[in-house]
């Protein structure tokens, strides 16, 4: 085996990690380690279908589901939860992540790596005893800082008719 190929297997499981962290951490309501994974400037990024077949591209310009730059946009969203404000959240609804797949999109760097995930989560909503499924594919930017961190996050969510109000957790 080459150093190049055992480097690549070594990033990838890296970022396989990262990425089964973070959903943990979403499942477990952990929001602060949650955010700790991401740098200060990340992107989160769920964009609208504009047709079928055909994402929106410009989050700037189009209609996302979600488009949060930075913590402090997440900070805010966490304060509304914990205070109960967040009425997508109240009472809080229970998820659970299943990812699969984890590839490399582009050729990983020692400092950068590109991931795409295959997910299915399910969000039970206790007000209503309902419980719907989302699915898509996640696109992970990670890059070395002291430590791996999420610099980006798009979610594809595949069925995107949302019956009740959902929030970054659900998805």
């Amino acid at each position: 085996m080459l150093k190049n190929e055992i480097d690549s297997r070594l990033l990838l499981e890296e970022g396989r990690r990262i990425i089964l962290r973070e959903a943990a951490l979403l499942d477990d309501a952990l929001w602060d380690e949650w955010l700790a994974l991401y740098t200060p400037d990340s992107v989160f990024w769920m964009p609208t279908w504009r047709r079928c077949g055909t994402l929106t591209e410009d989050p700037g310009n189009e209609v996302s589901h979600i488009h949060v730059v930075g913590h402090a946009g997440f900070q805010e969203r966490i304060m509304r939860i914990r205070s109960g404000r967040a009425a997508a959240s109240r009472p809080l609804q229970r998820t659970s992540h299943l990812l699969s797949g984890t590839q490399f999109l582009e050729d990983p760097r020692s400092d950068f790596m590109r991931l795409r995930t295959a997910w299915v989560s399910h969000v039970y909503f206790p007000l209503a005893h309902v419980m719907e499924t989302f699915f898509g594919h996640y696109e992970h930017d990670l890059q070395l800082q002291r430590e791996w961190k999420i610099a980006r996050k798009k979610v594809v969510l595949k069925n995107d008719y949302l019956p009740t109000m959902a929030d970054f957790y659900c998805v």
